[in-house]
């Protein structure tokens, strides 16, 4: 196909999914609400979520951080001079009737009334998701979206309000803060910080359990309005009594700008219930004259909130100096306001993109399981990107492929991406953390995978780290990428060394150029790591894993499956590199460890692999078996697969399996999903994926943690981490499924469109351009012949794995690690 005629496809068609031919179909009509809801999720501090009561009322709720932490989050809404309160629970008002809410994958909506209704509100709170334009992806904002309209027939003067404060950027109300108001042209808002700025460093993070709140970077508050019956105000830093008191009068604030600095909140010496001061920061939203024949665009407003610092992190790359990175944003924008005036004006076209990609995931699960598996990856997709930063790579010796494009001027960016461990430690680029949401990357976005584990190559080639295996992390806590040159931390070596083994095949298989050029850039160190793996993992030493949440144990079982996992996946590395010495070597290593293994991890009574050698009471959730068929590699027995999936039914809870039989009152939302998708009969994979859609629907849990109670769903630990991208599992195997089958549609026409269309004119045009540039010429460069995949499957069979069973993979029956 032509490039002219690829462009054109791109800008009526927007960046959709690649390779899914179903039609999309609309969403099911019956909104769906998660027990908790996204807000604004964007970063690791930039993060709002409504937590707690099954119905989920905004108007009597307040906005949290991940942590749990209250954000000063609140609105009024004004409907000819009466006022209530929409958002954060505003007692001296009453409350709005919070008549709806549907949450999809990129936005939550919640339609708002008075009482009794004579106007609505709807407030879509939208984080965009676009997984394939990941320059976009990075930026640090989100969006609220106001938008009224008159129930009763009648015209009625209404105005809408909203207001954050220093919550925002420390949970400790005593920081002192500093602000100012800006106006441009087609917007205008405020800048907060606080005043003792801490580079590097979290609140509190030197103690044992930190609040996660970075003591460093500005929060904005801004806001447009395309319409001229649409009249914006804002107020900043007059205390909180004072700004809603001239709301309520007035409808509007006065642009007023209080240069008194002070603290978060100021509350009465003898009596801490009260507070004497608060300054916050409040945009306000006339709409004049709201009639039944008032159009959508002269009653909808736009605001955003985002947190930005530079540099981002610190990191070691080679020798001791420590190098400051910069904001993937700061390669195209100089400052703060160019990235807002871009962000306000790029929404329609972002939720065009957002919501096209939408629509192909709730089709796609559709089409390999049900609609409720949709509404479970939509739940998690924001939590993915909210652990994630994009880096721009700009003064490092960048891999030339690692780039994303600029939507200004179109020109390849030097890229990395960094990720912070949320939740359960902050160590900084986490492998075992990475491998969980493997599964969305293939899925949604295998262009970052490379991006998040170039960091990891580089320090474990540099010389500073001298073990063998790779490093679980890159640094104790974000943003602090550090290192470990006293090679001291967490210690996973058989883990670590077959997750990135697995990580750099999969990112091949899925035909990402960046990841191909990756691998053989470094493939002096796979080769090292699968040595490592042929020497240890066939009975591990005492060492952590990511289940061991009890200790370090020897001979796990699982352990030994993901670093047999990992020699193989060196084999068909090797294979696409036509080094055939070490296809063979790897290969054979593989199978023999399997049948030893084989031969050690089955139960007496043969109904299940063990948890660990030598203990037949023992059991385990073989989840590494997921890159047996992720990859098609065929290394365990039919036999192992039917015995698993009778074992697990025998012995799940109503959340599914526990991780294993020493641990038996906890499992893992991941790791469940992983599962289900290696079931073999219907029954239950259904039981898996049942259980993680009912975890999210369980009306007791306060967070969306992925460690879990299995007996009650109750959230137990890690809160908001991206492993949840490995709910994406049964997405994965298909897409892998279909690239060795050959029907994955590749051609021009479907790598752009993925059967999702959206208009977006010649805007559209013009800021796609610079990522379809990017495929187009990455198809032309060349690369090493590839090895047919029926040839890889059609491989002999040694006789030692002939004696451990048959190779074959079963089908689908009954109807034809974290720390």
């Amino acid at each position: 196909m032509q490039l002219a005629k690829s462009l054109a496809l791109a800008a009526v068609l927007g960046l959709a999914q690649a390779g899914s031919t179903p039609a999309v179909k609309e969403q099911d009509s019956v909104p769906y609400a998660p027990i908790v809801v996204p807000l604004a999720n964007r970063s690791p501090y930039l993060g709002a979520y409504l937590f707690g009561s099954e119905d989920k009322n905004l108007a009597l709720m307040s906005p949290r951080f991940w942590t749990g932490t209250p954000l000063g989050w609140t609105g009024l809404l004004r409907v000819d001079g009466q006022v209530s309160s929409w958002m954060g629970n505003l007692t001296d008002w009453p409350a709005c009737i919070n008549s709806s809410l549907s949450t999809d994958s990129y936005s939550s909506t919640f339609v708002m009334t008075d009482d009794p209704p004579t106007v609505s509100l709807t407030a879509t709170f939208l984080s965009p998701i676009t997984p394939l334009d990941l320059f976009r992806q990075s930026l640090p904002f989100s969006y609220l979206q106001l938008s009224v309209a008159s129930l009763d027939g009648k015209d009625h003067v209404v105005e809408a309000y909203s207001e954050i404060n220093g919550l925002w950027l420390a949970d400790d109300e005593t920081e002192m803060l500093e602000w100012e108001g800006v106006e441009k042209d087609h917007w205008s808002g405020m800048r907060l910080r606080l005043q003792n700025q801490r580079i590097f460093e979290e609140e509190n993070m030197r103690e044992e359990h930190g609040n996660d709140r970075i003591l460093h970077g500005d929060v904005w508050y801004a806001s447009r309005s395309d319409a001229e019956e649409v009249e914006t105000s804002y107020a900043a830093g007059d205390d909180v009594e004072e700004t809603r008191r001239v709301f309520v009068d007035r409808g509007r604030l006065y642009n007023s700008l209080n240069e008194t600095f002070r603290p978060t909140k100021t509350r009465q010496d003898d009596n801490q219930t009260a507070i004497l001061d608060e300054p916050v920061f409040a945009i306000s939203h006339s709409f004049g004259t709201v009639s039944p024949s008032s159009s959508a665009e002269d009653t909808t407003a736009l605001i955003t909130v985002g947190h930005l610092r530079t540099p981002l992190i610190q990191y070691k790359v080679a020798g001791p100096e420590l190098v400051q990175v910069k904001p993937l944003w700061a390669s195209t924008f100089k400052t703060a306001e160019e990235l807002i005036d871009f962000f306000l004006s790029d929404f329609e076209l972002v939720a065009s993109l957002s919501k096209d990609w939408n629509a192909q995931m709730y089709a796609d699960a559709r089409r390999v399981e049900s609609e409720e598996y949709g509404h479970t990856l939509a739940v998690s997709t924001r939590q993915i990107f909210a652990a994630l930063e994009g880096l721009w790579d700009y003064d490092l010796d960048a891999n030339s492929s690692l780039v994303t494009y600029s939507p200004i001027t179109n020109e390849p960016i030097p890229t990395l991406f960094g990720l912070k461990e949320v939740s359960s430690n902050g160590n900084c680029q986490t492998v075992d953390v990475i491998a969980p949401f493997l599964p969305f990357l293939i899925y949604a976005s295998p262009t970052l995978l490379p991006l998040l584990l170039e960091p990891i190559y580089r320090y474990s080639d540099s010389g500073l780290w001298k073990p063998i295996p790779p490093p679980h992390d890159l640094g104790d806590h974000w943003p602090n990428a550090l290192g470990h040159d006293d090679y001291e931390g967490p210690t996973l070596p058989i883990e670590e060394a077959g997750n990135m083994l697995a990580m750099a095949l999969a990112g091949m298989r899925r035909g990402d150029a960046a990841a191909r050029e990756q691998a053989e850039t470094y493939y002096h160190l796979l080769t090292q790591w699968a040595d490592y793996l042929i020497d240890e993992a066939l009975f591990p030493k005492e060492q952590s894993s990511t289940d061991d949440f009890y200790g370090p144990q020897k001979n796990q079982t699982g352990l030994v499956i993901k670093g047999i996992m990992g020699i193989r996946a060196m084999a068909e590395i090797a294979l696409d590199f036509e080094e055939d010495k070490d296809y063979a070597h790897y290969k054979n290593a593989s199978e023999v460890m399997t049948s030893t293994f084989l031969s050690l991890a089955i139960s007496k009574d043969g109904t299940h692999l063990l948890g660990h050698y030598g203990n037949d009471s023992s059991w385990h959730g073989q989840y590494n078996l997921y890159f047996d068929q992720l990859f098609g590699t065929e290394m365990f027995p039919a036999s192992v697969y039917e015995a698993q999936d009778s074992f697990y039914a025998n012995v799940s809870l109503p959340f599914g399996p526990a991780l294993d039989s020493a641990f038996p009152f906890r499992a893992k939302t991941d790791w469940l999903a992983w599962l289900g998708g290696i079931a073999v009969t219907n029954s239950t994979r259904t039981l898996f994926v049942d259980a993680v859609a009912k975890f999210f629907r369980q009306a007791k849990n306060d967070v969306q943690g992925d460690f879990i109670d299995p007996r009650e769903g109750w959230s137990v630990g890690f809160r908001t981490r991206p492993v949840v991208g490995g709910h994406f599992s049964l997405l994965a195997l298909d897409v892998m499924e279909r690239l060795r089958k050959g029907t994955f549609q590749d051609d021009d026409e479907e790598v752009l469109i993925g059967g999702t269309s959206v208009a977006v004119g010649l805007l559209g045009l013009m800021l796609t351009v610079g990522v379809v540039y990017r495929w187009w010429s990455r198809r032309r460069r060349p690369s090493r012949k590839d090895v047919a995949y029926e040839e890889l499957s059609r491989g002999d069979a040694s006789p030692l794995l002939a004696r451990a069973g048959s190779p074959s993979t079963p089908r689908m029956a009954n109807d034809e690690e974290e720390d």
